[in-house]
């Protein structure tokens, strides 16, 4: 009797832990939780089962590196897959060592800027190297392409990667990615104003598969590189906002890229019609388009998406371009009538 009593003890009835794991899910895991544990043994069963410690977000934290130092100190978050500590304050390299052991599916360390290369490469060459699938270091202005290297070498399921705004990042670490064992599906290089044309291509050609693009304001890129981008025959999201050497030469060749459901062309300043026209008529599951700015689309362009994309595009912004004499919203409506959004950019 005593021997039934004390496995009791140890495991909740199942009734009990169903009833707790919804409730505990809904606490907060730095706080809550653990004072939750304290109760009794059940419910520190309860708090510590894998099931509530898959993923940890500290998001926004004003102490998130204190408090992830306390949490990697209890054994229940070795279970971690997702990590998020997207403008957390107080994250540093230390904190991206004490991650490097874990089998990391996701990490979200967005404005975290006092992670540089020493702990970004401390975190790619434990286990999380291998088993990260999306990586985002948004805004980050220490990380260089030392950091591609191991990236490049280790992390074969990689398919997501968000380096936007990390400014010192070059073709050399480009050359990294292309290198090595990653085949990405979404690549967001937004502010990297050191790639060109020549990091681009390498990334391109390794990356055939390639699904959401972002290229926003990328103004070291011309036409030699963005014509290539029409060999992306999976590409589903194209941003190539603010390209102002983007000519219709280079545009026209997105025609291959027939999945195309979203695509932002805002101040691509020396496109015309025909450009634009090429791609719209090849595109029929368009759902966003965006050409703000752009002075050279008329009305063609809206008989474009209006023959090709009627049944599937939600939003247009064509404010600034001002040879669409019906770039009015209740204009616009009469020809694509599924319209819900004018607005990209504000």
């Amino acid at each position: 009797m005593a021997a039934e009593d004390a496995r009791q003890d140890a495991h909740p009835p199942f009734d009990t832990l169903a009833a707790l794991l919804p409730v505990f899910a809904l606490l907060d895991k730095s706080r809550d939780l653990p004072t939750a544990a304290l109760v009794c043994k059940q419910w520190e069963l309860a708090a510590s089962h894998q099931q509530l410690w898959q993923s940890l977000s500290l998001q926004g934290a004003k102490h998130g590196g204190r408090m992830l130092t306390q949490l990697m100190a209890q054994a229940r978050c070795r279970h971690l897959r997702c990590v998020d500590l997207e403008f957390a304050q107080g994250i540093e390299n230390e904190h991206m060592v004490l991650l490097a052991p874990l089998q990391l599916r996701k990490l979200n360390i967005n404005a975290c800027q006092k992670v540089g290369d020493p702990g970004l490469v401390a975190l790619l060459e434990g286990n999380a190297g291998a088993s990260l699938e999306q990586l985002s270091v948004y805004w980050n202005l220490q990380v260089t392409d030392v950091s591609l290297q191991p990236m490049g070498l280790r992390c074969a399921k990689l398919v997501d990667l968000n380096v936007s705004g990390c400014k010192r990042l070059t073709d050399v670490g480009m050359r990294h990615l292309a290198a090595g064992v990653p085949r990405f599906t979404h690549l967001n290089l937004t502010r990297c104003p050191k790639v060109t044309d020549e990091g681009l291509l390498e990334v391109i050609r390794a990356n055939p598969q390639l699904e959401d693009l972002n290229l926003y304001a990328d103004a070291g890129l011309s036409d030699v590189s963005l014509a290539s981008l029409g060999t992306l025959t999976e590409l589903r999201h194209l941003d190539l906002c603010g390209m102002q050497f983007l000519t219709d030469d280079a545009l026209s060749c997105l025609a291959a890229c027939t999945q195309l459901r979203t695509l932002n062309l805002t101040w691509c300043v020396n496109m015309t019609d025909a450009g634009v026209c090429a791609v719209v008529r090849c595109t029929p599951q368009l759902e966003l388009l965006s050409v703000y700015g752009t002075h050279g689309v008329t009305d063609a362009l809206v008989d474009a998406l209006a023959a090709t994309c009627a049944r599937t595009l939600v939003t247009l912004d064509v404010r600034g371009c001002l040879k669409v004499t019906g770039r009015a919203p209740e204009k616009l409506l009469l020809k694509l009538p599924l319209l819900t959004d004018f607005i990209v950019h504000s």
